[in-house]
Protein backbone atom coordinates (compact mmCIF):
# COMPACT_ATOMS: atom_id res chain seq x y z
CA UNK A 1 0.00 0.00 0.00
CA UNK A 2 1.30 3.60 -0.75
CA UNK A 3 -0.26 6.72 0.54
CA UNK A 4 0.30 9.81 -1.45
CA UNK A 5 0.82 13.26 0.86
CA UNK A 6 2.56 15.96 -1.22
CA UNK A 7 1.18 16.39 -4.94
CA UNK A 8 4.51 16.58 -6.09
CA UNK A 9 6.64 14.27 -4.53
CA UNK A 10 6.12 10.52 -5.20
CA UNK A 11 3.93 8.14 -3.34
CA UNK A 12 6.10 7.24 -0.12
CA UNK A 13 6.25 3.53 0.99
CA UNK A 14 3.82 2.74 4.42
CA UNK A 15 6.87 1.67 5.53
CA UNK A 16 7.64 5.05 6.39
CA UNK A 17 4.44 6.28 7.65
CA UNK A 18 4.70 3.30 9.93
CA UNK A 19 8.36 4.23 11.19
CA UNK A 20 6.87 8.10 11.67
CA UNK A 21 3.65 6.75 13.32
CA UNK A 22 6.21 4.43 16.31
CA UNK A 23 7.56 7.16 17.19
CA UNK A 24 4.72 9.92 17.48
CA UNK A 25 3.83 9.72 20.72
CA UNK A 26 7.41 10.65 21.86
CA UNK A 27 7.59 13.68 19.08
CA UNK A 28 4.38 15.00 20.79
CA UNK A 29 4.96 14.63 24.13
CA UNK A 30 8.13 16.89 23.38
CA UNK A 31 6.47 19.61 21.34
CA UNK A 32 3.48 19.43 24.00
CA UNK A 33 5.53 20.10 26.42
CA UNK A 34 8.17 22.33 25.09
CA UNK A 35 5.42 24.56 23.56
CA UNK A 36 2.57 24.04 26.10
CA UNK A 37 -0.19 24.13 23.59
CA UNK A 38 -1.56 21.46 22.14
CA UNK A 39 -2.35 23.26 18.59
CA UNK A 40 1.28 24.20 17.99
CA UNK A 41 2.48 20.91 18.81
CA UNK A 42 0.30 19.45 16.47
CA UNK A 43 1.77 22.02 14.09
CA UNK A 44 5.27 21.71 14.58
CA UNK A 45 4.60 17.51 14.31
CA UNK A 46 3.12 17.86 11.15
CA UNK A 47 6.07 19.93 9.93
CA UNK A 48 8.46 17.12 11.27
CA UNK A 49 6.56 15.02 9.26
CA UNK A 50 7.32 16.68 6.48
CA UNK A 51 10.50 17.21 6.63
CA UNK A 52 10.93 13.40 7.37
CA UNK A 53 9.46 13.04 3.99
CA UNK A 54 11.91 14.61 2.31
CA UNK A 55 15.05 12.99 3.88
CA UNK A 56 16.66 10.45 2.73
CA UNK A 57 16.14 7.41 4.54
CA UNK A 58 19.26 5.41 3.77
CA UNK A 59 21.50 7.98 5.47
CA UNK A 60 19.36 8.42 8.81
CA UNK A 61 21.08 5.82 10.94
CA UNK A 62 18.41 6.14 14.05
CA UNK A 63 14.68 7.44 12.70
CA UNK A 64 14.06 7.92 16.91
CA UNK A 65 16.79 10.28 17.00
CA UNK A 66 16.49 11.95 13.88
CA UNK A 67 13.01 12.90 14.35
CA UNK A 68 13.80 13.58 18.16
CA UNK A 69 16.83 16.18 16.75
CA UNK A 70 14.01 17.86 14.38
CA UNK A 71 10.96 18.32 16.57
CA UNK A 72 13.29 20.06 19.28
CA UNK A 73 14.79 21.93 17.60
CA UNK A 74 11.71 23.24 15.11
CA UNK A 75 10.25 23.63 18.61
CA UNK A 76 13.30 26.07 19.88
CA UNK A 77 12.64 27.76 16.85
CA UNK A 78 9.03 28.63 17.50
CA UNK A 79 10.00 29.52 20.98
CA UNK A 80 12.14 31.97 19.75
CA UNK A 81 9.77 34.20 17.93
CA UNK A 82 9.08 37.31 19.71
CA UNK A 83 5.44 36.97 19.16
CA UNK A 84 5.25 32.96 20.99
CA UNK A 85 6.89 34.21 23.79
CA UNK A 86 3.49 35.90 25.02
CA UNK A 87 1.62 33.41 23.96
CA UNK A 88 1.85 30.04 24.35
CA UNK A 89 1.91 29.27 28.08
CA UNK A 90 -1.88 29.05 27.51
CA UNK A 91 -2.97 26.00 30.24
CA UNK A 92 -6.73 26.02 29.18
CA UNK A 93 -5.05 24.43 25.58
CA UNK A 94 -2.58 22.34 27.22
CA UNK A 95 -3.41 18.89 26.27
CA UNK A 96 -3.34 15.83 28.45
CA UNK A 97 -2.72 13.42 25.51
CA UNK A 98 0.32 12.02 26.58
CA UNK A 99 -0.42 11.06 30.22
CA UNK A 100 -4.31 10.44 29.53
CA UNK A 101 -3.28 8.14 26.47
CA UNK A 102 -5.28 5.05 24.63
CA UNK A 103 -4.09 3.26 27.52
CA UNK A 104 -6.17 4.96 30.42
CA UNK A 105 -9.66 5.49 30.01
CA UNK A 106 -10.12 8.93 29.73
CA UNK A 107 -13.73 8.32 31.07
CA UNK A 108 -12.57 7.43 34.34
CA UNK A 109 -8.74 9.50 34.08
CA UNK A 110 -9.75 12.70 33.26
CA UNK A 111 -9.26 14.17 36.67
CA UNK A 112 -6.36 12.53 37.20
CA UNK A 113 -4.86 13.28 33.71
CA UNK A 114 -5.45 16.62 34.35
CA UNK A 115 -4.17 17.05 37.86
CA UNK A 116 -0.74 15.46 36.32
CA UNK A 117 -0.91 17.64 33.36
CA UNK A 118 -1.94 20.67 34.84
CA UNK A 119 1.47 20.06 37.41
CA UNK A 120 3.59 19.43 35.10
CA UNK A 121 2.81 22.18 32.75
CA UNK A 122 3.20 24.74 35.83
CA UNK A 123 6.62 23.42 36.99
CA UNK A 124 8.06 23.27 33.57
CA UNK A 125 6.98 26.79 33.01
CA UNK A 126 9.61 28.32 34.65
CA UNK A 127 12.31 27.16 32.52
CA UNK A 128 13.69 29.31 29.36
CA UNK A 129 13.44 27.33 25.98
CA UNK A 130 16.85 25.74 26.06
CA UNK A 131 16.51 24.27 29.83
CA UNK A 132 13.18 23.21 29.12
CA UNK A 133 14.19 21.27 25.78
CA UNK A 134 17.57 19.82 27.92
CA UNK A 135 15.54 18.94 30.84
CA UNK A 136 13.04 17.32 29.09
CA UNK A 137 15.22 14.99 26.48
CA UNK A 138 17.77 14.24 29.24
CA UNK A 139 15.15 13.40 32.34
CA UNK A 140 12.07 12.36 30.75
CA UNK A 141 13.21 10.86 28.11
CA UNK A 142 16.33 9.67 28.99
CA UNK A 143 18.33 10.61 26.05
CA UNK A 144 22.41 10.15 26.59
CA UNK A 145 23.96 13.75 27.47
CA UNK A 146 25.97 13.15 23.64
CA UNK A 147 22.19 13.27 22.21
CA UNK A 148 21.09 16.26 23.74
CA UNK A 149 24.07 18.31 23.20
CA UNK A 150 24.19 17.37 19.78
CA UNK A 151 20.58 18.10 19.70
CA UNK A 152 20.53 21.39 20.89
CA UNK A 153 23.69 22.62 19.59
CA UNK A 154 25.63 22.82 23.12
CA UNK A 155 28.33 20.54 24.47
CA UNK A 156 27.97 17.86 26.41
CA UNK A 157 29.55 19.73 29.84
CA UNK A 158 27.03 22.92 29.10
CA UNK A 159 24.35 20.94 28.55
CA UNK A 160 25.15 19.03 31.98
CA UNK A 161 25.03 22.75 33.45
CA UNK A 162 21.63 23.68 31.71
CA UNK A 163 20.21 20.79 33.75
CA UNK A 164 21.70 21.42 36.57
CA UNK A 165 19.84 24.85 36.41
CA UNK A 166 16.86 23.48 35.51
CA UNK A 167 16.69 21.49 38.37
CA UNK A 168 17.40 24.30 40.69
CA UNK A 169 14.81 26.40 39.07
CA UNK A 170 12.46 23.74 39.45
CA UNK A 171 13.22 22.70 43.28
CA UNK A 172 13.52 26.62 44.24
CA UNK A 173 10.11 26.61 43.06
CA UNK A 174 8.95 24.25 46.51
CA UNK A 175 5.45 24.02 44.65
CA UNK A 176 3.68 21.47 47.73
CA UNK A 177 0.90 19.18 47.66
CA UNK A 178 -0.20 17.83 51.11
CA UNK A 179 -2.47 15.54 52.06
CA UNK A 180 -4.33 17.05 54.83
CA UNK A 181 -8.07 15.10 55.18
CA UNK A 182 -7.40 12.71 57.92
CA UNK A 183 -9.54 10.27 56.31
CA UNK A 184 -7.20 10.35 53.32
CA UNK A 185 -4.81 10.15 56.12
CA UNK A 186 -6.30 7.09 57.57
CA UNK A 187 -6.63 5.03 54.44
CA UNK A 188 -3.78 5.58 53.43
CA UNK A 189 -1.91 4.37 56.40
CA UNK A 190 -3.94 1.32 55.81
CA UNK A 191 -2.72 0.68 52.55
CA UNK A 192 0.56 1.33 53.15
CA UNK A 193 0.34 -1.26 56.21
CA UNK A 194 -1.00 -3.77 53.98
CA UNK A 195 2.05 -3.42 51.37
CA UNK A 196 4.33 -4.24 54.70
CA UNK A 197 3.16 -7.25 55.57
CA UNK A 198 1.71 -8.21 51.84
CA UNK A 199 -1.57 -9.02 53.26
CA UNK A 200 -4.34 -6.49 51.02
CA UNK A 201 -7.86 -8.86 52.44
CA UNK A 202 -8.11 -6.43 54.98
CA UNK A 203 -8.30 -3.88 52.87
CA UNK A 204 -11.39 -4.96 52.04
CA UNK A 205 -13.52 -2.47 54.29
CA UNK A 206 -11.71 0.26 52.92
CA UNK A 207 -12.74 -0.05 49.54
CA UNK A 208 -15.82 0.69 47.84
CA UNK A 209 -17.79 -2.13 47.14
CA UNK A 210 -17.69 -1.09 43.61
CA UNK A 211 -14.37 -0.06 43.73
CA UNK A 212 -11.72 -0.30 40.21
CA UNK A 213 -8.20 -0.63 39.65
CA UNK A 214 -7.50 0.46 35.91
CA UNK A 215 -3.93 0.01 35.19
CA UNK A 216 -2.21 1.66 32.03
CA UNK A 217 -0.47 -0.55 29.33
CA UNK A 218 3.02 -1.48 29.74
CA UNK A 219 3.78 1.18 27.02
CA UNK A 220 2.24 4.24 25.45
CA UNK A 221 -0.53 3.41 22.75
CA UNK A 222 -0.26 -0.41 24.08
CA UNK A 223 -3.82 -1.58 24.86
CA UNK A 224 -4.53 -1.71 28.84
CA UNK A 225 -5.45 -4.35 30.45
CA UNK A 226 -9.16 -4.63 31.54
CA UNK A 227 -9.60 -3.10 35.02
CA UNK A 228 -10.48 -4.89 37.98
CA UNK A 229 -13.86 -4.45 39.58
CA UNK A 230 -15.11 -4.62 42.97
CA UNK A 231 -13.14 -4.60 46.83
CA UNK A 232 -12.57 -8.22 46.96
CA UNK A 233 -11.36 -8.71 43.49
CA UNK A 234 -8.75 -5.67 43.73
CA UNK A 235 -7.49 -7.05 47.45
CA UNK A 236 -6.80 -10.51 45.41
CA UNK A 237 -5.02 -8.81 42.56
CA UNK A 238 -3.06 -6.92 44.65
CA UNK A 239 -2.18 -9.65 47.08
CA UNK A 240 -0.83 -11.39 43.77
CA UNK A 241 0.68 -9.11 42.53
CA UNK A 242 2.03 -7.89 46.15
CA UNK A 243 6.23 -9.20 45.48
CA UNK A 244 5.80 -7.83 41.84
CA UNK A 245 4.79 -4.51 43.04
CA UNK A 246 6.02 -3.69 46.38
CA UNK A 247 9.08 -5.59 46.79
CA UNK A 248 10.96 -6.20 50.18
CA UNK A 249 14.03 -4.14 48.74
CA UNK A 250 11.22 -1.15 47.25
CA UNK A 251 11.32 2.12 48.79
CA UNK A 252 7.80 4.11 49.26
CA UNK A 253 7.26 7.61 48.88
CA UNK A 254 3.95 8.92 49.18
CA UNK A 255 2.59 12.10 47.91
CA UNK A 256 0.12 14.09 46.08
CA UNK A 257 -0.74 16.35 43.15
CA UNK A 258 -3.34 18.77 43.07
CA UNK A 259 -4.99 16.92 45.75
CA UNK A 260 -4.41 13.21 44.32
CA UNK A 261 -2.87 11.41 46.92
CA UNK A 262 -0.03 9.49 44.85
CA UNK A 263 2.07 6.30 46.04
CA UNK A 264 5.86 5.97 44.52
CA UNK A 265 7.21 2.52 44.25
CA UNK A 266 11.32 2.50 43.68
CA UNK A 267 13.55 0.37 43.07
CA UNK A 268 17.20 1.96 43.94
CA UNK A 269 16.79 5.70 42.38
CA UNK A 270 14.65 3.90 39.79
CA UNK A 271 10.71 4.82 39.77
CA UNK A 272 9.23 1.32 39.18
CA UNK A 273 5.65 1.87 39.34
CA UNK A 274 2.87 4.37 41.28
CA UNK A 275 -0.47 4.02 42.54
CA UNK A 276 -2.96 7.11 42.22
CA UNK A 277 -6.37 6.92 44.83
CA UNK A 278 -9.51 8.53 44.19
CA UNK A 279 -11.53 8.79 47.72
CA UNK A 280 -15.12 8.98 47.99
CA UNK A 281 -17.27 8.65 50.82
CA UNK A 282 -14.15 7.20 53.40
CA UNK A 283 -13.39 4.97 50.84
CA UNK A 284 -11.08 4.26 47.82
CA UNK A 285 -13.19 4.46 44.96
CA UNK A 286 -10.42 4.04 41.89
CA UNK A 287 -7.37 3.61 42.08
CA UNK A 288 -4.97 3.84 38.64
CA UNK A 289 -1.66 1.74 38.54
CA UNK A 290 1.01 3.43 36.42
CA UNK A 291 3.59 1.15 34.91
CA UNK A 292 4.70 2.96 31.67
CA UNK A 293 8.00 3.81 31.59
CA UNK A 294 7.35 7.08 29.58
CA UNK A 295 4.25 7.78 31.95
CA UNK A 296 6.66 6.92 35.04
CA UNK A 297 9.67 9.44 33.91
CA UNK A 298 6.82 12.15 33.45
CA UNK A 299 5.70 11.94 36.70
CA UNK A 300 8.75 11.35 38.45
CA UNK A 301 10.64 14.78 36.59
CA UNK A 302 7.13 16.10 38.54
CA UNK A 303 7.71 14.81 41.87
CA UNK A 304 11.14 14.55 42.69
CA UNK A 305 11.97 18.22 42.53
CA UNK A 306 9.18 19.02 45.42
CA UNK A 307 11.34 17.85 47.94
CA UNK A 308 8.85 15.14 48.41
CA UNK A 309 11.19 12.60 50.36
CA UNK A 310 8.93 10.90 53.02
CA UNK A 311 9.41 7.23 53.92
CA UNK A 312 6.17 5.80 54.33
CA UNK A 313 6.51 2.63 54.60
CA UNK A 314 5.26 0.67 57.84
CA UNK A 315 7.97 -1.42 59.60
Amino acid sequence: MKIKVDSDKEPIERSDLEMFAEHRPVLLGIAQRMLGNAADAEDVLQETYVRWQKSSKAEIQSPRAFLITIVTRLCLNHLDRAHVRHEHYSTDTASPELLAAPALNPADNAALADALEGAFSVMIRCLSPIERAVFLLREVFECDYSDVARIVGRSDENCRQILRRARQRIAGRDVRFEVSSEQQEKLLREFLQATAHGDFHGLADALAKDAKLIADGSDIGMAPPPPVTGADDICNYLSRQHKELFPPSANLQRTAIEGVPILLTFLGSKLANALTFSIEDGRFQTLHLITCPLRLRMLAAQCLFHNHNHHDREP
